[in-house]
């Protein structure tokens, strides 16, 4: 959840968006992306942090001035790619892809 938030670069995302790329439209997991978001609000108020995400009725986001982040600082012009990518971004999660394929070929 927190990785999809990053990388929507602070945009705010709503429940079903958000439901959409975890679950991948796989319908009946609302208790266990509660389950989830009541988590990760919990851990990130625990460490101090709270700061950190925008809560909304229904949508959430990371807010980008509490976040230290080098693909924030390299959209914010404060790093070069080759000192920040070697060719792979967020493998792991299928939503990474297209950031990946744009970093990859420079259109970031």
């Amino acid at each position: 959840l927190l990785a999809y938030l990053v990388d929507r670069r602070g945009a705010l995302c709503t429940v079903s968006e958000l439901m959409a790329i975890l679950f991948e439209d796989d319908e009946g997991h609302e208790t266990y992306f509660k389950s989830i978001r009541k988590d990760l609000l919990e851990t990130i108020d625990a460490v101090g942090c709270s700061n950190s995400l925008v809560v909304q009725h229904g949508k959430l986001g990371v807010n980008k001035e509490y976040v230290y982040c080098s693909y924030f600082d390299l959209l914010d012009g404060k790093v070069k790619l080759e000192d920040v990518y070697n060719g792979e971004y967020m493998t792991q999660f299928s939503f990474g892809e297209y950031t990946n394929a744009n970093l990859h070929n420079k259109k970031i």
